[in-house]
């Protein structure tokens, strides 16, 4: 072999050389990579599966307390005013006060139509009448979980303060107070967010304008959430302002029509579904009430960025709706002193009513328990309800008044 033969050869053996060890620190990297996906996965799994090293989630804390798969499923079908029949043929009258931890189907109405109760037909669980352990330390507060969401986080409405060895204490000097809003002499002003005075309705109920209450709660949010160690747990979920007109007609003596604008009587579809005895009801009544967890409009699910929703949200925080408190145990009809949800205080709902006479309603809680109509400038409380990600872990507390769950944060 000549000279340049050999200078050839020991290039082509130097290349593979190279290449193989180039190829065996691609392999050795990717290995590393798979390792610690592997390893990823493990402690996601570990996360989710091992209380006693990493807590669990809220939604598995209250299954294994409530074992709600044997509590019943509330079927909203009714014979008789005021009452629910369940799966087991137990009625749930409508104020009940006994404990019940229950969870959504799809069911039937009276006429045999086909109710969905949340968006997507997800199944949602949701406390009703007395609750003694559904109490949540959060952000230094103290909170109720009153239901979950579709995609099993926990939504949670503002109780009190929490102190270590006292547990939960009601206290309505945090909670936010305000108009609904300030004007209500058109059907715009029933909006969470609203437009202007109009004949077109996608013009009135535009999302432009924020109402009395939005602002409050977005002043608290900034108060006491904003760029805390707390927010990279807050959930960006749905908050409806249902604002679908219901059933025109005959009510309380006044005649209804269904467009939604200007000064024309208005009755909007959560009261038409919950208060008026069927969607030709002439007077309040319960007898066909269906209370559902779902918005039909896109412009009414009121989010921050996520794009279920409107977008239109400053911040991921909201309030309570009729139809929740309806299915957590009040009513139009009768108050309901006991349930968990009744802090002895007047309260908004998100919850349009009517338009009638010149003023725009939205439904407000008595500190009875009992639903009403309010004028929008009625000044009363503002509950904050947010929402906690599916993946926030509990890592103490029983939920009980004096020791509730607490949210392990870091």
């Amino acid at each position: 072999m000549n000279k340049k033969g050999f200078i050839s050869m020991t290039l082509v053996y130097t290349f593979l050389i190279l290449f193989l060890f180039l190829m065996l620190s691609v392999m050795h990297a990717y290995s590393e990579k798979n390792k610690f996906l592997d390893t990823i996965d493990d402690k996601i799994d570990l996360r989710l599966t091992t209380p006693t090293n990493y807590g669990i989630t809220i939604l598995q804390a209250l299954l294994n307390k409530y074992e709600a798969e044997e509590s019943g499923i509330i079927d909203y079908s009714k014979n008789s005013e005021g009452s629910y029949y369940s799966n087991g043929s137990l009625v749930q009258n409508i104020s009940a006060t006994s404990n019940g931890f229950y969870f959504t189907q799809v069911v039937d109405d009276e006429d045999n139509n086909k109710i969905h109760m949340t968006e997507d037909d997800k199944t949602l669980y949701f406390f009703r009448g007395v609750a003694e352990q559904n109490y949540i330390e959060f952000a230094n507060y103290c909170w109720r979980i009153f239901r979950t969401n579709e995609n099993e986080g926990a939504r949670l409405v503002l109780y009190g303060n929490y102190s270590e060895g006292s547990g939960c204490t009601l206290n309505e000097s945090i909670l936010p107070q305000a108009a609904y809003n300030l004007v209500s002499n058109n059907n715009a002003y029933v909006g969470y967010m609203y437009g202007s005075n109009s004949t077109d309705y996608n013009i009135t109920h535009a999302n432009i304008n924020n109402s009395s209450i939005k602002s409050a709660l977005d002043t608290w949010y900034e108060n006491k959430l904003l760029d805390t160690k707390y927010e990279k747990y807050i959930d960006d979920n749905i908050f409806c302002n249902d604002r679908e007109i219901g059933q025109g007609g005959s009510f309380n003596g006044l005649t209804y029509y269904m467009n939604g604008t200007g000064t024309s009587n208005t009755i909007y579809q959560s009261f038409r579904r919950n208060a008026t005895g069927g969607k030709e009801g002439t007077s309040i009544s319960m007898s066909s009430a269906y209370p559902v967890f779902i918005c039909s409009k896109q412009e009414d699910k009121f989010t921050k960025s996520n794009t279920k929703g409107n977008t239109k949200l400053t911040y991921p925080i909201g309030t309570l709706t009729a139809d929740e408190l309806v299915i957590s145990g009040t009513s139009f009809k009768t108050g309901n002193s006991s349930f968990f949800l009744n802090y002895g205080l007047n309260i908004w709902t998100m919850t349009p009513s009517t338009f009638t006479s010149g003023v725009a309603r939205a439904i407000s809680m008595q500190l009875t328990g009992e639903l009403v109509e309010a004028p929008v400038t009625s000044i009363y409380y503002v509950l904050p309800v947010i929402s906690l990600k599916n993946t926030t872990l509990i890592s103490a507390g029983d939920g009980t008044k004096i020791n509730p769950f607490r949210v392990k944060v870091s």
